[in-house]
């Protein structure tokens, strides 16, 4: 407007003083032509600064967008790293609640395994000790078979047979001592009688014949002498019984001593061996109760974790990324940082480049930039998203394996503790019988039993010593016993034939 009143002047003045200038007209002419040239730039130039205003505006719209994307994907990825926190957190739990029960119940079968151990060493202590008597004293086991029970039955029976025949054979001795002691006194008194009266015939004859035949005297007085000589033999031979008599009394009460003190040092093991037993029955059962109780306590465990499981299952899997990495994390948190460095710069360049109108294009090449780079990061969660749904399904394959395992090893544990239950049981029923039935020997014949303790093992061992010793002293009775009866009879037999010589020999000095 200044340029056209300034031009409007001098073309005032041109005609106040009519002078018509062509060359003015031409100036005009092109001043109009340049200020029309300058109209239509000013239009332009609006229309180009309304247009770019339009253009700020949209990118400022498009900046809040791209920031509130922004601010979702940050909160997307909190989430992820938050759930990948969880998820991590439950299965280290898992795997440590699972090997802390597995680690449980393994501590537990080896504790029944070594009280079935030991359980099993007690009744291989018992077959060792039957066995060792079988192979000592074969004789004492014909046509028995080779189980223990039976082999223990028949040296319980034997222990029995052996008392009472021992006790058949003492009182059988007793009863022949005293029938020979018996005979013995009568064939003394017939011999005392004998020899009295033969000394009163041969005082009676020797006084009638002391004048008449002193040889015949010299004859009846060694006579006597060499009677007196036989009675003294016979006296000897007397006293030699007897004291062979009073040598086996006192044999026989050193083998009752020795029997006895055999009885009270079996009687200490016995009880021993009898608390170890008990107190080895005891842990056992204290054992199996804790693992019942602890595998009832797995049991609710697993209940619980299958619960959990199917809840789990249950509930709505989210549509978030996998569980990323922590470089992957931290690498995005990277990314998402330059990025919006990148945004603040394009901001401050989008303010350069607002202030020039030339720069339009590289405001929309930026925008471009932006939205692939936006495009980018949806590329990038919808990848995560891919990953966190397969290790999802991953999670469910491994947590029903996972299960399935430690329902399969429930299963075995079961199978293995009903195993261990089973043996348990029928190793107390086999150590049960064999307590039983020596309890019943026991009670039957205390009197084998005086000074033993309660104890099954030295009970056991008393048994066994028992057999041993009442078979060699049933030999040692019966060597005995016949050597001391055709000992008798012969002393018999020789007072019988000494009487029988000096009743002929009084007949013949009768006749004589």
């Amino acid at each position: 407007q200044q340029e056209s009143t300034e031009l409007k002047q001098p073309l005032s003045t041109q005609h106040d003083e009519d002078e018509s200038n062509q060359s003015l007209k031409e100036i005009i002419k092109q001043q109009s032509e340049q200020l029309k040239d300058l109209n239509e730039k000013y239009i332009s130039l609006s229309s180009k600064f309304d247009s770019n205003i339009n253009l700020e505006l949209e990118f400022q719209r498009e900046k809040e967008k791209m920031e509130e994307r922004l601010i979702n994907y940050e909160n997307q990825i909190e989430n992820l790293i938050y759930e990948r926190t969880n998820f991590l957190e439950e299965i280290e739990k898992n795997k440590s609640s699972s090997i802390q029960t597995f680690d449980n119940e393994k501590q537990t079968d080896d504790k029944l395994l070594k009280v079935n151990s030991k359980l099993k060493r007690v009744l291989q202590t018992f077959k060792d000790k039957i066995h060792r008597i079988v192979t000592e004293k074969p004789d004492l086991f014909t046509n028995v078979g080779e189980e223990t029970t039976e082999r223990f039955d028949h040296i319980i029976a034997t222990v029995e047979y052996q008392a009472v025949q021992i006790d058949l054979l003492e009182t059988e001795r007793e009863q022949l001592e005293k029938q020979l002691r018996n005979k013995i006194q009568e064939l003394q008194n017939s011999f005392d009688a004998y020899r009295n009266q033969m000394q009163n015939e041969s005082s009676i004859k020797s006084q009638q014949l002391v004048s008449t035949t002193p040889p015949t005297d010299d004859i009846s007085r060694s006579n006597i002498e060499n009677y007196e000589k036989q009675i003294h033999q016979l006296q000897q031979k007397l006293s030699q019984n007897d004291d062979e008599r009073t040598l086996l009394r006192e044999r026989l009460n050193e083998v009752e001593l020795e029997f006895r003190k055999t009885l009270d040092d079996r009687a200490t093991t016995t009880n021993m061996y009898e608390e170890q037993l008990q107190s080895l029955i005891q842990e056992r059962d204290a054992l199996v109760q804790q693992h019942v109780l602890e595998l009832i306590e797995n049991q609710h465990e697993i209940e619980k974790l299958q619960e959990k499981l199917a809840q789990f299952q249950r509930s709505p899997i989210p549509s978030h990324a996998d569980i990323p990495s922590n470089e992957d994390v931290q690498s995005l948190q990277k990314i998402i940082e330059q990025q919006s460095e990148e945004l603040k710069d394009l901001t401050e360049k989008y303010l350069v480049i607002s202030s020039q109108l030339e720069l339009q294009d590289e405001i929309n090449r930026q925008k471009k930039d932006t939205e692939e780079k936006l495009q980018t990061y949806e590329n990038q969660i919808q990848h995560l998203i891919h990953q966190h749904e397969n290790l999802v399904e991953e999670l469910k394959t491994k947590t029903s394996s996972t299960i399935s395992t430690i329902d399969n090893q429930c299963q075995t544990d079961d199978q293995q503790h009903d195993k261990l239950t089973q043996i348990n049981i029928k190793l107390k029923r086999v150590l049960q019988t064999f307590k039983d039935k020596i309890h019943r020997i026991v009670t039957e014949r205390p009197e084998l039993f005086i000074n033993i303790s309660e104890d099954t093992s030295d009970r056991l061992d008393h048994l066994i010593s028992t057999v041993q010793h009442q078979a060699t002293q049933i030999n040692l009775l019966q060597t005995d016993h016949t050597s001391t009866l055709a000992m008798q009879e012969e002393q018999l037999q020789t007072l019988i034939q000494e009487r029988n010589a000096l009743v002929e020999q009084q007949r013949l000095q009768s006749i004589d």
